[in-house]
């Protein structure tokens, strides 16, 4: 009879797999070394289609599907999700963006269908198990990307989605700040009602009778997910 003395270590991709299943089955090289897996064993997994390289320093493990956390990967510790990617993961606008946006505090250049913003300040919060920078933050990093009228129909999202703090958002509008004054002019012109449209068509139709000064015919109703 055999007598097990010591830690029994467990093979490399068993750990490997640990770690990526919190992380949306992705890894990064850092963790990879870290987990005690040399060069010459992420060639040869990557050859055998167990690890699939998705951004520099990032791999997917055992898949090839595409999903948002890689770019987070990428941009290193402290970062999150930000301007229209935020947006859409906060499932305030369906229009997912064709490049990922994430805000990092680390030293990251942008890549292809990443863009990295630099962000000094380490302040975020967790949404669908991801990092993503403050509502109000958000709202003002959106404003500088986007036209009015979308705007509008985000922020009329974010009060139905009760995520939308007028305090809070205010403290994001000083001046200078790229976005601000988009922002202040969409608040100033909040119409809650942009949230219960079903199109495009009908938040259209609603604009023009703002903008002629006639009623707008009631909305209708639209229940909570």
């Amino acid at each position: 009879m055999f007598r097990c003395t010591g830690e029994v270590r467990l093979p490399g991709y068993v750990r490997v797999a640990a770690v990526a299943a919190g992380q949306f089955g992705r890894v990064s090289a850092g963790q990879l070394k870290n987990l005690g897996v040399d060069r010459r064993t992420i060639a040869r997994w990557t050859a055998h289609g167990y690890l699939h390289r998705r951004l520099r320093g990032v791999y997917a493990v055992g898949h090839v599907s595409p999903s948002v956390d890689k770019a987070l990967l990428y941009a290193g510790p402290g970062a999150m999700l930000s301007h229209g990617t935020a947006i859409w993961w906060l499932g305030l606008s369906d229009r997912r963006p064709y490049a990922i946006d994430v805000s990092t505090p680390a030293r990251c250049r942008s890549v292809r269908r990443v863009r990295v913003h630099a962000r000094r300040s380490p302040d975020r919060l967790w949404h669908r198990g991801l990092p993503i920078t403050p509502i109000s933050t958000t709202l003002r990093d959106y404003a500088a990307t986007v036209p009015l009228d979308q705007l509008r129909y985000v922020v009329a999202e974010a009060e139905y989605h009760n995520l939308l703090d007028i305090q809070t958002i205010k403290v994001e509008l000083g001046r200078g700040k790229r976005g601000a004054a988009k922002l202040r002019r969409a608040l100033e012109r909040h119409e809650p009602r942009l949230a219960r449209t079903r199109s495009r068509l009908e938040r259209r139709f609603l604009e023009l009778c703002e903008s002629a000064g006639i009623p707008s015919p009631r909305s209708t109703s639209r229940s909570r997910a």
